[in-house]
């Protein structure tokens, strides 16, 4: 049963980041659809899951961090300071819905 719910949390999370990712990228200009957006997301996940397989922490966020804004600028079709100032917005945006989210009454 624990694979099903960290499979079930994942996809959740997922379909969050996703839904964020499409949000923030339609309001500055960049949108190009949901899936898009998922792909995205999905990458982000993949990154940051293999960033630790850098030994040195400083060295391994900042690597995955420059891989992630190649990531959105090939899925975008921006620059680097368009695939910047998009990653901060999704950052930021994606704060506000993980602090926001979990205090929502669940149907449990």
């Amino acid at each position: 049963m624990p694979y099903i719910e960290s499979l079930t949390g994942f996809v959740v999370s997922l379909i969050v980041s996703g839904l964020v990712i499409y949000f923030v990228t339609a309001v500055l200009g960049r949108g190009k659809g949901i899936m898009t957006a998922i792909l995205a997301a999905a990458t982000g996940s993949v990154i940051y899951a293999l960033s630790p397989l850098i030994p040195t922490s400083l060295l391994s966020t900042i690597i995955a961090g420059l891989v992630w804004l190649w990531a959105i600028r090939h899925f975008y079709d921006v620059g680097w300071i368009r695939a910047l100032v998009m990653a901060l917005a999704i950052w930021f945006v994606a704060g506000l819905v993980s602090a926001f989210l979990p205090t929502l009454p669940g149907p449990i």
